[in-house]
C-alpha cells in the first residue's frame, strides 16, 4: 500500500523544483487537479494531465494506440482498484517550450488512503539518456521473435519465485491475420503488430513477462488464483488490443497451465500454442485451453502426416464404390468414389480421421487426383470387358441398398 505520507507535496517541491531534466506531476484523482515540479510539460489547471498530453500532441502520433492503453490502465485503477502499484511505458514526448520529441521512461505510481483506495498519482516522465536507450534497444533485441533467451529467463525465474502459485503460459494471434495485410497493407499490420507490442509492455507487470514469439503470435505468462481471473486478465488484454485505428480484427488465445513445474518452459508454451490452433475457426469461443487429450491428437495427426506420402506411394489408398439409389424408381442410378486407407499394420483408418486433416494441409488434393485416376481406369475396364457402366443389379430393395451403404462406409 502506497498512503500519500504527511507533507508529500511540500517534500516532492523541495526535491524536484529545480530538477530542469524530469517532470513530475501529482495528480488529484479525487477532485481531477494537479501539482507540477521540475520540467514541465502540461499547463497547470488543464484536469486529467495524461488525457491533456494525448489530447495535444505531446505524445509522438505512433505511440498514440499504447499511450491510450496506459491511460486506460490508469483509469480503472482509479474507478476500480488495482492489486499493481504502478504502471509504465517508454514514450516518445514533447515538453513545454520544445518542437522535438524526446524518448522518455513514464512511470504512473499510484498513492492509497487506509482503504487503498487510489487518490493521488504521481506521474514522472525522466528522458533517456544515449546509454539508457542503447540498453533499451539491446533488451529489445533479446526478448524479440529473434532471439527469446532472456524471456525464457524470465520465466523459469519467475516460476521459481512462486512455487504454490498457478502460473498460465497465453499465447495469442490475430485470426487469418494475412487478411489484414491484403485488406489494409503490409505496413498497416506491422504497425498494428508494433502496437500489440507496445500495448502489452504497458498491460504487463514486472511478474507478467511477455514476448512477440513469431509474426503476429505474442505470449505472457502471469500468475493467477481462478479461472475466472485469468479469463478476466484475457478479456482485458482483447479489450485493450482491440479496434486500433478502426481496423476490424479478432484475437485467439490458447493457455496452458503449468501443472508439471519439471517440463521444460518451452513444453508449456507448445501446449498453450495447440490450444490456440485448436480454438480457431470456432465462431462462439476465442479462448482454448490445453488438455492431455489435444496431445494425444496431435500425435495422432503426426502419425497421419508421417504415413501419408509413403501410403499414396504404396496404394495404400483404395476406392470404394458406394451406390446411389433412386428412391422413386428403386433403380441404382450411380456410384459415389470413396477413398478408403488400409494401413499394412493399423488396418482401416477411419476417413474422419485422416480427410479432414488432408483438407487443412493440402494433401486432399494428390488424394483427388489418385481416387479420380482410379475411378477412370475402372470405367475403362467396363468398358472393355463389355460390362455395363452401372454393374450393380438394375433394382434394388431399400433396404438392401441402405445396408450395402453401411458396409461400403
Amino acid at each position: 500500500m502506497n498512503l500519500l505520507p504527511d507533507n508529500y507535496i511540500e517534500k516532492m517541491a523541495e526535491m524536484f523544483e529545480q530538477d530542469t531534466e524530469t517532470a513530475h506531476i501529482i495528480w488529484c484523482c479525487e477532485d481531477n487537479s494537479f501539482v507540477s515540479f521540475g520540467r514541465r510539460i502540461v499547463p497547470d489547471g488543464c484536469g486529467d494531465p495524461l488525457e491533456y498530453m494525448l489530447d495535444n500532441g505531446l505524445v509522438e502520433p505512433s505511440a498514440n494506440a499504447a499511450f491510450a492503453v496506459l491511460c486506460s490502465q490508469v483509469q480503472d485503477s482509479i474507478v476500480h482498484g488495482s492489486s499493481e502499484n504502478s504502471v509504465s511505458m517508454d514514450i516518445s514526448v514533447k515538453f513545454a517550450g520544445s518542437e522535438e520529441y524526446t524518448p522518455c521512461g513514464l512511470y504512473v505510481l499510484f498513492l492509497r488512503d487506509e482503504n487503498t483506495r487510489v487518490t493521488h498519482a504521481h506521474i514522472n516522465l525522466r528522458p533517456y539518456n544515449d546509454k539508457q536507450l542503447f540498453s533499451k534497444q539491446v533488451l529489445k533485441v533479446f526478448t524479440s521473435d529473434k532471439a527469446p533467451q532472456l524471456f525464457g529467463n524470465r520465466i523459469a525465474d519467475m516460476m521459481k519465485r512462486f512455487p504454490d502459485k498457478k502460473i498460465a503460459f497465453i499465447q495469442f494471434d490475430v485470426e487469418r491475420f494475412k487478411l489484414i495485410n491484403e485488406t489494409y497493407g503490409v505496413e498497416a499490420g506491422d504497425r498494428l503488430l508494433d502496437f500489440f507490442n507496445e500495448a502489452m509492455s504497458v498491460i504487463c507487470t514486472n511478474d507478467q513477462p511477455f514476448c512477440r514469439l513469431t509474426a503476429d503470435v505474442f505470449m505472457v505468462v502471469t500468475v493467477f488464483e481462478d479461472r475466472e481471473q485469468l479469463i478476466g486478465f484475457i478479456r482485458m488484454i482483447e479489450s485493450r488490443l482491440s479496434g486500433y485505428n478502426g481496423m476490424e480484427y479478432r484475437l485467439i488465445f490458447g493457455v496452458a497451465i503449468a501443472e508439471d513445474r519439471s517440463l521444460h518452459t518451452r513444453r508449456h508454451g507448445d501446449n498453450a500454442s495447440l490450444a490456440r490452433q485448436r480454438i480457431k475457426g470456432n465462431a462462439l469461443e476465442n479462448i482454448g485451453f490445453y488438455n492431455d487429450n489435444m496431445k494425444a491428437e496431435l500425435h495422432k495427426r503426426q502419425s497421419i502426416e508421417d504415413d501419408m506420402h509413403r501410403a499414396l506411394l504404396d496404394n495404400e489408398f483404395v476406392m470404394f464404390l458406394q451406390p446411389k439409389h433412386c428412391i422413386s424408381t428403386g433403380r441404382i442410378i450411380g456410384a459415389e468414389a470413396l477413398a478408403r486407407w488400409i494401413h499394412p499394420q493399423k488396418g482401416m483408418i477411419s476417413p474422419a480421421e485422416f480427410i479432414p486433416l488432408f483438407e487443412k494441409n493440402g494433401f486432399i488434393q494428390k488424394l483427388d487426383y489418385f481416387i479420380w485416376e482410379c475411378a477412370c481406369k475402372k470405367v475403362r475396364q467396363w468398358i472393355d470387358s463389355g460390362t455395363s457402366l452401372c454393374p450393380f443389379p438394375s433394382t434394388f430393395p431399400a433396404s438392401i441398398c441402405a445396408r450395402w451403404t453401411l458396409r461400403i462406409r
